[in-house]
């Protein structure tokens, strides 16, 4: 035969003997070197993966004969002879990775790729696929009718968690009309006497001291409940307590005059936000109304309030009789005499309503609650105040006692002492 062709007939040579490789010459970078190009795991001790190599190297000698018991047609055996030399014997003999195929070794060791097996036909008879079709229906049906029932379990706890949300909800509103028959109920059997602490310290001046030349000032003593009156000299104080004692005080008659109005009732009143509130947003304007009055200030009091009482009652009044007009929880509550009037305000009013050209903010029926309260701040929230650092002065009283005094020390100012008697009032109207 021509080339490296050879006879059907020959005999195909001997393999070649298996040569005893000493692993232990290996070291474990270059044992892990040769597992991973076989697509072995590389993880363990030493002798794990000599052992793992070794196993490998005994399967491919084992593939290697029985590859070579079947020569191929054109000098398979020295082919494979060649490749597998060259790949395991020269490889290990020498310290060296394997060569890949295609360079230098002509046999593929690869494994073979399985091949994809053929469907078995069915050998089941027509009975058995139509009974079998049949369980199948059965089946299907039994879990649509459990998905149709749990369905429905859905749409029925929907329906009874609504129901059960409704009649919580008209639970609620028969309690709140009720505790509102009741409140107004309370209300219509109480009546507000309004008593001025300036003006009766005023009457009182007046029973002591019918001149006018004696005495000094006179102001109320939260401490001693009553009221503290200052003479202009110790001989008139003496006269006005001579012989007074805890057995036997001494007595006076004051006139006064007291006001006496309707407690408001709920369903006769409408409230709004002050204008002067610290979260209203007009606020800068409301104080320059009330600056342009001639009233300096800063904060909504007592005279501040006078002015929008006055202002609200000039420019309410066409809705119906105003019984009070008073501040309470931060609003100014306008208080009818019946319930229909303070149906007409708050239904011909609204947010674009002005009151000295301020608006008239979270306008509600009623008298005003915590509630109301809590949702007025989270709707028009107040601005942080800053703190003044400023440090305060000494000042006088007119009888020039000093009030407040002061030490200076390395530039710092300390309050030493104080003396609470002074000519300004303690108490403010009562709203």
């Amino acid at each position: 035969m021509m080339g490296g062709f050879q006879n059907r007939g020959m005999a195909a040579p001997a393999p070649p003997p298996q040569q005893e490789i000493d692993f232990n010459s290996f070291d474990n970078e270059t044992i892990k070197q040769h597992l991973q190009t076989r697509g072995l795991a590389t993880n363990g001790d030493r002798q794990t993966l000599i052992n793992r190599l070794k196993e490998e190297v005994n399967k491919a000698w084992s593939h290697y004969y029985s590859r070579n018991n079947t020569p191929t047609q054109y000098g398979g055996v020295n082919r494979m002879q060649g490749g597998f030399n060259n790949q395991y014997n020269q490889g290990f003999n020498n310290n060296q990775q394997p060569q890949p195929e295609g360079q230098g070794g002509q046999f593929n060791d690869q494994p073979k790729k399985k091949r994809r097996r053929k469907r078995k036909r069915s050998t089941m008879t027509d009975e058995e696929r139509t009974k079998l079709e049949d369980e199948r229906k059965v089946a299907k049906e039994a879990k649509e009718a459990r998905k149709a029932e749990n369905k429905k379990k859905e749409l029925d706890a929907r329906e009874k968690k609504r129901l059960k949300r409704e009649a919580a909800a008209m639970r609620q509103a028969e309690m709140e009309q009720k505790q509102k028959q009741q409140k107004e109920k309370r209300q219509r059997s109480e009546v507000f006497v309004y008593f001025d602490m300036k003006a009766f310290s005023e009457q009182l001046m007046t029973a002591l001291d019918p001149d006018g030349n004696r005495v000094n000032a006179c102001n109320y003593d939260f401490s001693h409940k009553g009221f503290r009156v200052r003479f202009t000299d110790p001989d008139y104080a003496s006269k006005c307590a001579h012989g007074a004692t805890m057995s036997n005080p001494r007595a006076i008659q004051v006139p006064t005059n007291l006001q006496v109005l309707p407690a408001p009732i709920e369903s006769h009143c409408v409230f709004f936000l002050d204008p002067c509130h610290a979260g209203h947003p007009e606020k800068v304007r409301a104080f320059a109304w009330v600056a342009e009055q001639g009233i300096e200030t800063k904060t909504s009091d007592i005279k501040t309030l006078n002015l929008w009482k006055d202002s609200a009652v000039s420019s309410f009044s066409r809705f119906g009789n105003i019984v009070n007009v008073y501040r309470e929880r931060g609003f100014i509550v306008i208080q009818y005499q019946t319930e229909q009037a303070a149906e007409s305000m708050f239904d011909s009013l609204n947010e674009n309503e002005t009151l000295n050209a301020i608006s008239l903010l979270f306008m509600k029926r009623g008298t005003p609650k915590k509630r109301d309260r809590i949702e007025c701040d989270k709707k028009y929230p107040k601005l942080a105040k800053l703190k003044d650092k400023k440090p305060k002065a000494e000042t006088e009283n007119e009888d020039g006692d000093e009030e407040v005094k002061v030490q200076e020390n390395s530039g710092e100012t300390t309050v030493v002492e104080t003396n609470t008697e002074t000519k300004k009032e303690v108490a403010e109207e009562v709203e």
